[in-house]
């Protein structure tokens, strides 16, 4: 067998059928080196040293021939390779073909992964085993290694986007109970005394469970969003005068100007939360000062280029935000977006801060990349679709809530504390309320009681029959009746300006009292956003910053 041909299509033979092969052709070895045909190959002596090496892997090492010859060849893998070397050898040795991955730093620094395949070989075929020599030839696997990485990156977000998603629907659902019955405890207790303090921090508490449920959300891209088309020049502007106020003296913060009449869709403020996060964790990473920089341009993403990041082909604006500070590591990087991954303190953070702007954008129809070395900053990329022109004021027609008359509720709700709450608070509004806990049995109850004026029922519900199949159904019988949608998922939420009234969970008894009032009365409010009930008033601020924990 040639070694041209083992160097053109090595990986590509019948390895089963080379496991006896004891001689390659020696002279058109020669004769390969010599036309300068030989690929990333070397050759090694019985000692597994190296006595021969092609200018790719010269070049790859940084060395002269000179300085190759007679050198382990074991001792150019790193630590953590070298034992699958010292096997690859062994096993040559024995007269049968080896093949493994390896990862091996190059000149400049980065590292590359190589599949590498070894091939003994013996001047005469009747020399002993110990006696062989051995040809290593290399091919480049560095983009195959990143696309399973990234594949295999995606797999697991996925998972832990389904298992996050799961636990914040639980999750609600106890909040509301929390928040209900603290409220309700809260509102009976004499003011300023100790236990209405007590009640007071409670109810503190459980709204910022509810934050960082919405951040949980917002990671599994089961939030609702307002997107809408945003002067990334006024972004910009906006989130300086914001970050200015968290920024320490010894950071150097610069705003780029924004192109012309630049326009991107996205939510405004969830893009401007992601902005200031991006911006705290890049002062966090400048712990001795440094220098932060925050642009936006635009960019048309074609095909491949689109693929690599998961988005369809079309135009893009970019935001990136820029440091020097400490940058990340291989493994760091890899899991920067993972939830409740942090490198700082138990007092520093979360680790929701990056997962949170990745969720934002991947829902929002764009994406996020991140490029560090350690020591060499961080250059963060968020990419979202291009508007073609600005969003037009929106006037806000929908008539002032009301008080309505008592009604009769129907409440639909599988979990019994939920219902039991929702059912009390119904109750203190005035309202009389029949409970059901399924589909099925609220059906039967709404033909008992045809003086159902309003049907309350959880989106995702057992019993082979949703909330939304349920309203249809009802609403086919009685046509009177009104609907009011809940649910932990946010994204249950109606987008149209038509249809039931949807209110999320957790809610409060005056956002309850809100929505049911405006399905009495035919008045259909919008989707309810996140809305961040928790603030730090920033001295000088116009307005304040909403609480958000960086990576």
């Amino acid at each position: 067998m040639s070694v041209l041909a083992l160097l053109s299509e090595p990986h590509d033979a019948d390895l089963a059928a080379l496991d006896a092969l004891e001689a390659i052709d020696l002279m058109a070895f020669c004769r390969s080196v010599l036309r300068g045909e030989l690929g990333s190959a070397l050759t090694l002596n019985p000692a597994g040293e190296v006595d021969f090496a092609s200018r790719p892997v010269l070049a790859h090492l940084g060395l002269e021939s000179s300085e190759l010859a007679g050198v382990a060849w074991v001792s150019l893998w790193p630590q953590a390779e070298r034992a699958k070397v010292l096997e690859a050898i062994e096993t040559a040795r024995a007269g049968k073909i080896a093949r493994f991955q390896g990862l091996s730093p190059a000149r400049d620094g980065a590292a590359r992964w190589w599949d590498v395949v070894v091939y003994p070989f013996s001047i005469d075929a009747g020399q002993l085993p110990e006696g062989r020599r051995m040809l290593a030839v290399f091919r480049d696997a560095t983009a195959l290694r990143e696309g399973q990485e990234k594949l295999a990156q995606s797999m697991r977000l996925e998972a832990l986007g389904q298992l996050t998603g799961g636990v914040a629907h639980d999750f609600n659902n106890l909040l509301t109970v929390i928040l209900g019955a603290t409220e309700t405890l809260a509102a009976e207790l004499e003011v300023g005394s100790d236990h209405r303090q007590l009640a007071e921090v409670t109810l503190q508490a459980a709204e910022r469970g509810a934050d960082l449920v919405r951040r949980l959300l917002t990671f599994c891209r089961h939030q609702s969003l307002e997107p809408q088309s945003i002067d990334c020049a006024g972004m910009l502007t906006s989130v300086q005068s914001l970050a200015q106020h968290l920024l320490r003296e010894d950071v150097e913060f610069t705003v780029a100007s924004a192109p012309a009449q630049l326009y991107c869709r996205a939510d405004r403020a969830e893009l401007e939360s992601a902005l200031l996060n991006l911006c705290i964790n890049a002062r966090d990473a400048m712990p001795s000062g440094g220098a932060l920089a925050l642009a936006t341009d635009s960019v048309a993403l074609g095909g491949k280029a689109a693929r690599e990041l998961g988005l369809t082909p079309g135009d893009f604006v970019i935001f990136t935000v820029k440091d020097t500070g400490v940058g990340m590591s291989a493994e760091t990087l890899r899991r920067a977006i993972e939830p409740f991954f942090t490198t700082k303190s138990l007092a520093g953070g979360n680790g929701l801060g990056l997962s949170t702007v990745y969720g934002f954008a991947r829902q929002s129809g764009g994406g996020l990349t991140i490029a560090s070395k350690p020591g060499r900053g961080a250059t963060v990329s968020l990419y979202l679709p291009r508007a073609t022109e600005p969003s037009q004021g929106r006037l806000d027609l929908s008539p002032a809530p009301v008080d309505p008359s008592a009604a009769h509720v129907l409440l639909v709700e599988d979990d019994a504390l939920v219902r039991s709450q929702a059912q009390r608070l119904l109750t203190g509004l005035g309202h009389r309320v029949t409970v059901a806990e399924d589909g099925p049995s609220a059906l039967l109850a709404l033909r008992s009681a045809p003086d159902i004026a309003l049907l309350m029922t959880d989106v995702v519900m057992p019993g082979g029959m949703n909330g939304r199949e349920l309203a249809s159904h009802a609403q086919a019988e009685h046509g009177a009746l009104q609907v009011l949608l809940t649910s932990g998922y946010s994204e249950d939420a109606k987008p149209a300006s038509s249809g039931p009234v949807f209110l999320a969970k957790p809610y409060r008894r005056a956002q309850l009292a809100e929505a049911v009032s405006a399905a009495l009365t035919r008045c259909d409010l919008p989707a309810p956003r996140n809305v961040r009930r928790n603030v730090i008033p920033l001295a000088g601020a116009r307005r304040a910053l909403p609480m958000r924990q960086a990576l």
